[in-house]
């Protein structure tokens, strides 16, 4: 389990007697503690998009209107583009939390649904770069009004 932080660890020390103010000093150093997360190429490599391929809907959805794919190891900055294969930018996500998880809509910048086809993910972290293949097959379109 990788820690973000050392925020993340308590200590708790108990005395078999009272500590006397003044007299009892308690020190403690941690060899080769540091702060924030070291992000290697090899944990760039574990970025992923879940499920993928996207076939109209997945066990996670708790309905029809909530639709999503989840990108996963993700750092907690990560700049998200996704592409069709004319090279056309169909959305971008910025993530700036201490997650690991990102989700896309499966939507446009104007908030529409996208078309079936295969999207090229290209994700940006600080700690360099990963491009996805997503294949995304949406389910047929029931028309509310004729």
């Amino acid at each position: 389990m990788l820690f973000r932080s050392l925020a993340e660890f308590t200590l708790d020390i108990f005395a078999a007697k009272q500590a006397v103010p003044g007299e009892d000093l308690w020190t403690y150093s941690i060899v080769g503690a540091q702060t924030g997360l070291a992000i290697t190429q090899a944990d760039i490599d574990l970025i992923s998009v879940y499920p993928n391929p996207y076939y109209g809907l997945h066990e996670l959805e708790t309905s029809r209107s909530n639709k999503y794919v989840s990108f996963n190891h993700l750092p907690e900055k990560a700049t998200i583009r996704i592409f069709s294969l004319g090279g056309i930018m169909v959305r971008e996500i910025n993530k700036n939390e201490p997650s690991q998880f990102a989700t896309w809509d499966l939507s446009n910048q104007y908030g529409y649904p996208v078309a079936s086809g295969i999207y090229i993910v290209y994700v940006e972290t600080d700690f360099g770069t990963k491009v996805l293949k997503l294949a995304v097959v949406q389910e047929t379109q029931v028309l509310k009004y004729y």
